[in-house]
């Protein structure tokens, strides 16, 4: 437990029967290749084929997990739970409060991704200036990087501030990542005989239009008859692009206007690799296509296995969410894509 999260995680022997099935389900190999160029001198052999592969055939794996989860927690609470931290409107408190089942770390390569240390401290909030931001540097208490032995979540946030009660939970507690192959095993035979296996095959049936082609195909997609709260975000797409929850909306408006998800994603991958619109951001280093891929998938798998009970495809919704631009919004509604999307999925 850090800040104010959880984090789960397991391990799997690189030669065992599991990561073999795991490298096996590696979709889009043309980005695997993308993703090996990205990776820095001297971690050529840590961060290889295989391991790329295998961190892409363990996302999907990690996504029908998720959607487990998912499915389960909403029965057991009246907060929004959402895959990645995707904006929710005020709720019970007035507050944007949800539950977020954040597996966002798929949507990069895995050169740029790290995982917590047990009893380190926590300095995402200043790290990322988002404390500063808000002003409230002297507010966050130092705190850090707990596990839960022989406590409970409660105790956890007090003995995480506490210097004499982290070390003595040092001295007792393993940290040591559990060997989980055979489970592992079992959740890939649920996956591969899942729903959302299906749709994962569907959704790479196609690839991104070649990049020499984006002008004539991307650049020219029509968006005159999209709803205006879209249109807004495609045509300038930073920060909206940025935000899960801009994709999200992208992703139904297209699926109901017949789109490929896949070429949603290209898309979408289009807007981001476009160096007029400032993005701020490496793309050299994070990769436009996997992040596209990523989102897209996610929130399209989620419509196409009935997960996604689009409850929040609404213009209410997306006001409350600060996607509407407010042009003609008397004029605007999405019933009539909400409609659409309750036809049989294209699996």
């Amino acid at each position: 437990i850090t800040g104010q999260g959880h984090h789960f995680v397991w391990r799997i022997s690189a030669d065992s029967d599991a990561a073999r099935r795991v490298r096996a389900l590696s979709p889009a190999p043309e980005l695997v290749e993308v993703c090996l160029s990205r990776v820095g001198k001297g971690w050529e052999e840590r961060m290889g084929r295989e391991a790329q592969e295998a961190f892409a055939g363990v996302a999907l794996v990690i996504e029908y997990l998720a959607h487990q989860i998912k499915r389960e927690a909403a029965r057991q609470t009246k907060l929004p739970v959402e895959i990645t931290a995707v904006h929710v409107g005020p709720f019970l408190t007035r507050q944007r409060e949800m539950i977020s089942i954040d597996i966002s770390e798929y949507g990069d390569p895995l050169h740029t991704r790290m995982i917590r240390m047990p009893f380190t401290n926590y300095l995402q909030p200043w790290v990322t200036g988002l404390a500063k931001g808000l002003g409230i540097e002297s507010e966050i208490p130092k705190m850090r990087a707990v596990p839960l032995h022989e406590i409970d979540v409660r105790q956890a946030i007090k003995v995480r501030q506490v210097r004499k009660d982290v070390l003595d939970l040092a001295r007792r507690a393993s940290v040591r990542i559990p060997l989980q192959e055979a489970g592992t095993e079992q959740l890939i035979n649920e996956y591969v005989e899942s729903p959302l296996r299906r749709f994962h095959e569907y959704y790479y049936s196609t690839r991104h239009d070649p990049r020499e082609a984006w002008p004539e195909t991307y650049g020219r997609a029509p968006l005159e008859g999209l709803p205006p709260c879209v249109r807004d975000i495609l045509e300038w797409p930073n920060d909206r692009l940025l935000k899960p929850a801009g994709i999200q909306l992208v992703t139904r408006v297209l699926l109901a206007e017949g789109w490929h998800p896949r070429h949603i994603a290209g898309l979408i991958r289009f807007k981001f690799e476009d160096p007029s619109f400032g993005w701020g951001i490496g793309w050299e280093d994070y990769e436009a296509g996997t992040r596209a891929d990523f989102y897209v998938r996610l929130f399209s798998g989620l419509w196409a296995t009935g997960v996604d009970q689009l409850m929040d495809f609404n213009c209410k919704s997306t006001q409350e969410k600060g996607f509407c631009p407010g042009v003609h919004a008397e004029a605007c509604s999405l019933e009539s894509l909400f409609d659409k999307l309750q036809q049989p999925t294209p699996t």
